[in-house]
């Protein structure tokens, strides 16, 4: 239909183990990068709940979680999320001052309501660190099915002041056409976001449509880092 839904926050959230006392002068070595739905922060190196190569374009929230040893003070890392059609989405840099033994960061891929909505297929995920070591991790989004709306109905029933549930049941009823389901539950969702408001290291990536902003829906701001998004 539109992928302009709402207004999203595209954001990033370094989580820093507890830096050792010894001095660590190795090139950064990548023990793990995964991708997947949810994200649990609460255990030390963080945690995907349901890890997958596959998702739909309906799927919420999807992360990717990168656990780095030996990371030497100065080293630069570049991240790069590229979609299946070759336009690199959003870039992100950080850059370590002191060195840490071990240190995870996670990457929210903000798919349902924004343009990445309807770039299918597959995507890379990209980490290059100045030392000119690089990762590559492969992403594939599928479209998502229209009988997905009776489970997310389904999700809100047992779960009606959920963010992730309305949120998800807006966005996708949206999609399909369901234009008074999707405000119901997209007013719902800003109601309901989370409390945790950490800064973002992106722009917003989309706008509300003018139909949706004229019915009172507003902006629905979805900040990184709750302790975990089932």
């Amino acid at each position: 239909m539109r992928h302009a839904l709402l207004s999203v926050l595209l954001g990033t959230v370094m989580l820093t183990a507890w830096p050792q006392a010894a001095v660590v002068t190795a090139a950064p070595e990548v023990e793990t990068v995964v991708t997947g739905i949810g994200y649990d922060g609460s255990v030390r190196g963080g945690r995907i709940l349901q890890p997958t190569g596959t998702v739909t374009n309906l799927d919420w929230p999807v992360w990717v979680l990168i656990r780095l040893r030996n990371v030497a003070a100065g080293t630069q890392m570049d991240v790069t999320r590229t979609a299946p059609d070759g336009t690199a989405m959003w870039t992100f840099k950080t850059r370590w001052t002191t060195a840490v033994a071990l240190e995870w960061e996670v990457f929210l891929m903000p798919i349902p309501g924004t343009p990445m909505e309807e770039k299918t297929g597959q995507w890379k995920i990209v980490f290059r660190f100045n030392d000119g070591t690089t990762r590559e991790v492969p992403l594939t989004v599928t479209e998502a099915e229209r009988s997905i709306l009776d489970t997310l109905k389904a999700d809100v029933q047992r779960s009606p002041d959920s963010f992730t549930a309305n949120y998800r049941l807006g966005v996708a009823a949206g999609r399909f056409g369901e234009d008074n389901l999707a405000v119901t539950h997209l007013k719902k969702a800003r109601r309901h976001q989370p409390a945790v408001d950490l800064p973002s290291r992106g722009p917003g990536s989309a706008l509300p449509s003018a139909r949706f902003e004229a019915a009172g829906v507003g902006a629905v701001c979805v900040c990184t880092g709750a302790p975990a998004w089932a």
